[in-house]
């Protein structure tokens, strides 16, 4: 029987680590900072559809894929 799974799958310290960091980043403030940042961003959104042409500051799938290449 093939073993397909993931290492993250995997019994063992590295489920319980996992858990211990994650507990650890909430306590840090993690989650409510990242969530703080993403109602910014889309504040940020909603100001560039008023203000602006459209909701993307202007940026569009062209511009980018011609600033990453």
């Amino acid at each position: 029987m093939p073993d397909d799974r993931r290492p993250d799958d995997t019994p063992g310290p590295a489920p319980a680590e996992r858990a211990v960091n994650n507990r650890a980043e909430d306590l840090q403030g993690l989650r409510t900072g990242t969530d703080s940042v993403f109602g910014l961003h889309h504040l940020a959104h909603t100001h560039d559809a008023e203000t602006a042409a459209d909701s993307l500051g202007g940026v569009d799938i062209a511009a980018t894929k011609e600033a990453t290449t």
